[in-house]
C-alpha cells in the first residue's frame, strides 16, 4: 500500500507551449503533499529529491516521509520513512547504490535495506527490523523479504521505487513530449514489478484553485513476483497520472489515480526538507 502513494508522479500535458529545457544542474526540490481518498484527508507526505542534473556520474538522493491522517490514521496509523541514493550512469539513467525504508502501523514495525551492485549483480535485501508492535522481541526476519525472496535474475538491473519516481521526472525534464514510452524495472526488497510510463499531453489544469500549464505522464504498475494474491489484485494495472509543471523543473504538482485511489496535491515547496504538519 505504501508505495502506491509515491511511485507515480507525472501529469496532464499540452500540445501548445514548447517544452522548456531544465538547467544543467537542477536545484534540489523539497515538497510537501496532501493525499485525499474519497474526499477524506488520508495522508501527508514529504519528498526531497535531487536528481543531479544531467552530468554523467552526478550523484542523486531522494528522501520520503509519510503519515496517515484522520480516519485512515485511526484505522492503520501508518508511518513511513525512505531514502535512496546513487548516481547517473551514462546511457543507463539513474542507478541506485542503496535504498532504505522503515515503516510502522498499529500491528508491525519493519525496516529494510537494499544494496545495489554497480557491476550488474543482483540487488541484495536485508531486513534490519521486523517485529509486532506489542512484542519487543524481533521476529524471524527470514520470513519477510530477505535476500533469497526472489530469484537472482529478477533482482538484476533493477531500481528502487523512489529512484523510479526521480527517473521518470528526470526524463520528463530532459525530453518533454519526446520522451516516448518507457519501462522501469523496480525492486523494493520484497516485490518485483515494472513501472510503465507514457507521455500523454500538455494542457491546462486547475489544481487547488489555480490554473497550471502541465505535462501529464501516465504510470502503470505491473506486478511480476513477490506479491501475495490479494496484493497482486490491488496492484494489477494500478495507474496514476502525474501532472508536472512546464517551467523546466518538471515539478510534480498533482498525482491522480486512474480509477479508485488517492488524489495527491502539492501544498508546499520548502527551502530545505519539509516537515510533516503536527496533529
Amino acid at each position: 500500500m505504501i508505495h502506491r502513494f509515491f511511485l507515480p508522479l507525472l501529469g496532464a500535458a499540452a500540445l501548445l507551449a514548447p517544452w522548456v529545457p531544465g538547467p544543467a544542474r537542477a536545484a534540489a526540490l523539497h515538497l510537501r503533499y496532501e493525499a485525499f481518498w474519497g474526499g477524506l484527508h488520508a495522508a501527508d507526505f514529504t519528498l526531497s529529491l535531487d536528481d543531479g542534473g544531467i552530468a554523467d556520474g552526478a550523484p542523486f538522493r531522494t528522501d520520503f516521509t509519510l503519515r496517515t491522517r484522520g480516519l485512515v490514521d485511526w484505522i492503520i496509523a501508518l508511518r513511513v520513512a525512505a531514502h535512496s541514493q546513487g548516481a547517473l550512469v551514462p546511457k543507463a539513467g539513474l542507478r541506485p547504490a542503496r535504498y532504505d525504508v522503515a515503516y510502522a502501523n498499529r500491528r508491525r514495525d519493519r525496516a529494510l535495506h537494499v544494496a545495489f551492485d554497480p557491476d550488474g549483480g543482483p540487488a541484495q535485501a536485508t531486513v534490519t527490523r521486523d517485529r509486532k508492535v506489542d512484542d519487543p522481541e524481533p521476529d524471524n526476519t527470514e520470513t519477510y523479504g530477505g535476500t533469497d525472496a526472489l530469484d537472482a535474475d529478477l533482482r538484476r538491473g533493477v531500481i528502487d521505487p523512489l529512484t523510479a519516481l526521480v527517473e521518470a521526472i528526470r526524463r520528463a525534464r530532459r525530453d518533454g513530449a519526446a520522451m516516448g514510452d518507457f519501462t522501469l524495472a523496480v525492486y523494493d526488497g520484497r516485490r518485483r514489478f515494472d513501472v510503465k510510463g507514457r507521455y500523454m499531453e500538455r494542457s491546462d489544469r486547475d489544481i487547488l484553485g489555480t490554473r497550471h500549464r502541465v505535462d501529464r505522464i501516465r504510470l502503470t504498475s505491473v506486478p511480476l513476483a513477490g506479491f501475495r494474491r490479494i496484493h497482486k489484485v490491488l496492484w494489477n494495472d494500478s495507474t496514476y497520472d502525474l501532472y508536472l509543471s512546464t517551467d523546466g523543473r518538471a515539478l510534480p504538482l498533482q498525482i491522480d489515480a486512474v480509477g479508485p485511489g488517492p488524489m495527491i496535491n502539492l501544498v508546499a515547496e520548502c527551502p530545505t526538507a519539509c516537515a510533516l504538519p503536527e496533529d
